[in-house]
């Protein structure tokens, strides 16, 4: 079965520098946004030895209860935020 790649969930892993700078560390495309896809993406990020369930990380999301189930099992030390831009738009399309 082909899937196309509107069909697909990225799910992209990043930093932000102390100068603003966003680097890609890891990501993946999946037919999903579940919570297999996505802890699978955070074993493998670890395998590779980025450093995520750190008190000093903070994750970004927006309210996916896959990713936030996925969060909150395989990052318990990190800190999770939902992004702004993805508040706003909820905002604007509700009201």
């Amino acid at each position: 079965m082909f899937i196309g790649f509107a069909d697909l969930t990225l799910l992209a892993i990043t930093s932000k520098t102390f100068n603003k700078n966003y680097h890609v560390l890891l990501f993946g495309l999946g037919e999903s946004e579940d919570s297999d896809f996505v802890s699978s993406a955070f074993a493998l990020a670890e395998e590779q030895g980025l450093r995520l369930n750190d008190n000093k990380i903070v994750v970004m999301s927006d309210r996916g209860t896959a990713l936030i189930k996925s969060i909150h099992e395989c990052l318990p030390l990190a800190n999770h935020m939902f992004c702004g831009v993805h508040l706003l738009r909820n905002i604007k399309d509700k009201w």
